[in-house]
């Protein structure tokens, strides 16, 4: 399997304003924030949390295991 990574310019799909924020960016950056403030346990379980979405998306539920 081979994995090609593209990087390109976010560009604003309105789902920031949606949300109450001045922009996409200014949510990213808002969602990161909070992060960068969680303690440690509860940051690690939320991106385990993330991981298996991830692969149960990728994979199919369960079948990632």
């Amino acid at each position: 399997m081979e994995i090609k990574v593209t990087t390109f310019p976010m560009s604003d799909t309105g789902l920031g304003i949606e949300a109450g924020y001045e922009s996409d960016a200014a949510m990213v950056a808002a969602v990161e924030a909070e992060r960068a403030a969680m303690e440690p346990p509860l940051l690690e379980a939320i991106k385990d949390y993330e991981r298996r979405m991830m692969r149960d998306f990728l994979f199919g539920f369960g079948k990632g295991d």
